[in-house]
């Protein structure tokens, strides 16, 4: 047995008897003889049983034919040297990119060491003289080795080895599609051309290819689909510019046009940075405009014959239903909230250029059967300027029904001059929704004598918008142009008063200014100390307040704002100032405050001590330091008022002023505020 996998090739070989499928059944071609036809990926080799391909370990195979064995097969392969310039490519050829740099380090390896594993190709043969039976070889044709083959030209190598076998053109398509599907340098749409070219070439489904190599459905169909994807996108996909996911998103979408367009919107950058859409925002932004709900169609889904081309609806491979493989994010409706226009369920068609030729066909179909019945019909582009979205009749008809005296009128007219034509009832076929309306023409009514009260011209929503886009235009210019003339004046004003005093005048401005941006609930607590009811008399009287008073209201504006006994309230400007200008917070404590602030301590000790008597330890949350420092308040309390002793500092050393504050009381809150002020 040979250890090199390159030394089997061209061996008559039986595979093992106990050898399994992918997944785990037994093999169809377990005991069958074979040729080793070349090496696949990891050590495995790629086995000829009769036309059957089949990927083995070298130690699931066991050496049939060896005396004389020279690498060559006396019946089926040959292999011999061959000038390179004699070998041209197959057209079909799954792998179609080759990336440069590749190419140059594989054909900078071949000089070194020359071509290690031969190609395989097949002679094209040619009569030798027209008429004759005679054939000489024209040339040889790849079959797979294609990046050797084209490596060996870079490295200007005259002949590379080669295994000459010959091979009908199925043959070929198939020994190439099997082996280069087992190699992991393919790029995913190398992979799902090659899935293409291996179901043409054994005229088999997609279910059994999945089977046959391994992968599930899903992948599969998916990368079936991305072998449908246009030149635009691969070009992208092979720049790095989408992913496979993507690319695969955008064949999903039928036509080359369209998929250009779904291309343009997956390269579109999100936000002010420029990033890269999500995937998810792509998929449902091209189901939103390449996808279309069967639930609008009028037809029946089942009818293959109203356009041939296209079948039924209902076994169409690009109905959601059909192919949830492909269309899973579609049928189970993935993070589609209540109000998303992106259709979901079984019944969604990813076609929608078939789904506008079906919904003109249909409608064709329904205006010969009302032609049929004797019915004027109106339809397509004349009837859409004949009724509007709401399907009401406009334009140059009116609709008959309302109008039956207005036709009586002219019917009676037409019998009495001989000369007036009596007016004809058309039926105009909505094209957007199909239904009909029956309607009479203007014109006819007005020369049989009849009066029609004339409607105004109704704006349509292109109209209204084209107004509305341009009311606001003009209003952007004002707006602009007022802020530029603004801009001056502040520069020339600015200039004007550069070096100017801070007079009564600046500081009604300043003052107004602090007032109005004070919070909303503090200005009340302001207006309080001025003796109003209300923040907006305050304000009305900040125009003739004297210059000390609006120096005080500007300081009083940055100390009270933020006071206010409302959520997220702080007084961290209050006490700020209040430090600035040494005011001594301890003194100031209210009784409630006061009480607010040993009561934390005072309870936790009787709580130790109620525990104590009864024989339990101590509870961890009391500190008996701070039921110390507890009782010396109390005891610095002493008279009526009960305030604690005025101090800069807590006994500990820590924040003033309010030592041993209970946990969310007013004063714990105050001394929180303190540190802030004191960092």
């Amino acid at each position: 047995m040979k250890s090199n996998p390159i030394e089997w090739i061209g061996k008559r070989v039986r595979l093992s008897s106990d050898l399994r499928e992918n997944l785990g059944g037994p093999h169809l071609q377990a005991g069958k003889e074979g040729t080793v036809l070349s090496e696949a990926e990891n050590g495995t080799l790629l086995v000829d049983c009769d036309g059957s391909h089949v990927v083995v370990k070298p130690t699931e195979l066991v050496v049939v034919h060896t005396e004389g064995w020279q690498g060559i097969h006396t019946t089926s392969t040959m292999i011999k040297k061959i000038k390179t310039r004699d070998i041209r490519p197959s057209p079909f050829n799954p792998r179609q990119y080759y990336p440069e740099r590749e190419m140059a380090e594989l054909a900078e390896s071949m000089r070194a060491v020359g071509v290690m594993q031969p190609v395989l190709v097949r002679p094209i043969l040619l009569p030798i003289t027209e008429g004759t039976a005679g054939e000489q070889i024209s040339h040889y044709e790849l079959v797979f080795g294609h990046r050797r083959h084209r490596g060996a030209e870079l490295a200007g190598l005259d002949e590379v080895p080669a295994m000459v076998r010959k091979l009908t053109d199925q043959q070929s398509a198939q020994l190439q599609t099997v082996e280069n599907l087992q190699r992991e340098d393919l790029d995913a749409i190398e992979e799902a051309q090659g899935y293409a070219a291996y179901i043409a070439a054994h005229g088999i489904t997609k279910d059994q290819l999945a089977l046959n190599i391994g992968k599930s459905r899903t992948h599969v169909y998916n990368r079936l689909k991305l072998a449908t994807l246009g030149t635009a996108a691969a070009a992208a996909y092979r720049a790095n510019k989408i992913g496979a996911e993507v690319a695969t998103l955008i064949a999903r979408v039928e036509g080359e046009k369209n998929q250009a367009k779904a291309l343009t919107i997956a390269l579109e950058q999100e936000g002010a940075y420029g990033a890269k859409r999500s995937f998810r925002r792509i998929r449902d932004d091209l189901a939103e405009k390449f996808a279309t709900g069967l639930k609008d169609a009028k037809w029946d889904l089942a009818d293959a014959t109203l356009l041939p081309v296209a079948g039924a609806c209902s076994t169409c491979p690009k109905r959601s239903g059909v192919t949830p493989e492909l269309y899973d994010d579609l049928v189970k409706g993935e993070n589609q909230g209540q109000w998303s226009r992106i259709p979901k369920g079984e019944n969604v068609c990813t076609d929608i250029d078939c789904f506008g030729e079906k919904k003109v066909a249909w409608l064709k179909r329904e205006q010969l059967a009302l032609e049929q019945k004797g019915k004027v019909v109106i339809a397509g582009a004349k009837a859409r300027s004949a009724i509007d979205v709401q399907g009401n009749v406009k334009g140059a008809y009116i609709a008959l029904k309302g109008s039956e005296h207005a036709l009586q009128e002219a019917r009676r007219a037409a019998q009495s001059k001989s000369s007036i034509v009596p007016p004809q009832i058309f039926t105009i076929q909505d094209p957007r929704t199909g239904k009909t309306v029956q309607a009479l023409k203007r014109e006819e009514l007005k020369a049989a004598g009849v009066k029609l009260k004339e409607t105004p011209k109704q704006s349509t929503w292109q109209e209204e918008q084209r107004k509305r886009d341009e009311f606001h235009r003009k209003e952007e210019e004002k707006r602009r142009a007022a802020l530029a003339l603004n801009l001056q004046i502040f520069k020339a004003t600015r200039e004007a008063a550069a070096g100017a005093s801070l007079d009564v005048w600046f500081l009604q401005r300043a003052a107004l200014l602090a007032f109005e941006g004070m919070n909303y609930n503090s200005r009340p607590v302001l207006a309080h100390f001025y003796g109003d009811a209300g923040r907006d008399k305050l304000a009305a009287r900040i125009g003739s307040m004297p210059e000390a008073q609006l120096r005080t209201l500007i300081l009083d504006c940055a100390m009270l704002d933020g006071v206010h006994d409302q959520h997220g309230a702080s007084a961290k400007n209050l006490l700020a100032a209040a430090k600035h200008f040494n005011v001594n917070v301890g003194a100031l404590m209210s009784d409630e405050l006061a009480d607010a602030a040993v009561d934390g301590v005072k309870k936790g000790a009787a709580k130790a001590a109620k525990a104590t008597k009864a024989g339990a330890s101590t509870p961890a949350a009391v500190d008996p330091a701070s039921a110390a420092a507890d009782n010396q308040a109390d005891d610095a309390a002493g008279g009526a008022s009960g305030k604690p002793a005025a101090s800069s500092s807590a006994p500990d050393g820590g924040a003033w002023p309010f030592p041993g504050a209970a946990p969310g009381s007013p004063a714990a809150a105050h001394n929180a505020t303190l540190s802030e002020v004191q960092a």
